[in-house]
């Protein structure tokens, strides 16, 4: 009677231990937001030249994108792997991030952290935005210095 009781108390026991909560438990392993495909619908970019005594242009450019034409990878060990589909054509190209909401920084090269874009990161649900800092660049414009002031908002999808 007693290795009857025995036995039946291990299984109620084991019964007990296998049975699981009726609610959903979650994934905490990636706690990082910004981690993972982001599919780009659309970049506007504005261009602002300047040249001494004057100003030439004032503009945007607004680039729309179709699902997976352009697609931002950002992985949890910090790569940044942007692939751009055209012409039935895609080409990738790696960089590396660090991300301290709200600030996305993108570097070229891991062993020049000097040198790198900085965004301002808009989450909403599945839904980013990503809006750099202004950044310049000079350059010649028959014998005079011009300077383009470049800004960019990169909008994109949770893929």
């Amino acid at each position: 009677m007693k290795k009857f009781l025995f036995g039946f108390a291990a299984v109620i026991a084991l019964g007990f231990t296998a049975c699981t909560d009726d609610e959903p438990t979650t994934d905490n392993t990636n706690s990082n937001p910004i981690v993972g495909k982001w599919e780009v619908t659309d970049i506007s970019t504005r261009v602002q030249d300047s040249m001494t005594g004057g100003s030439l242009l004032d503009t945007t450019i607004a680039e729309t994108y179709s699902a997976g034409e352009m697609v931002i990878d950002l992985r949890e060990n910090g790569d940044a792997i942007t692939s751009e589909t055209m012409d039935n054509e895609t080409s990738y190209d790696t960089a590396y991030y660090t991300y301290t909401a709200p600030v996305l920084k993108l570097y070229e090269d891991k062993n020049n952290m000097m040198d790198f874009e900085e965004y301002n990161v808009t989450l909403s649900g599945d839904n980013v935005a990503l809006k750099s800092n202004p950044f310049y660049e000079t350059m010649d414009f028959s014998g005079l210095p011009l300077t383009l002031k470049i800004t960019a908002t990169i909008n994109a999808k949770k893929k």
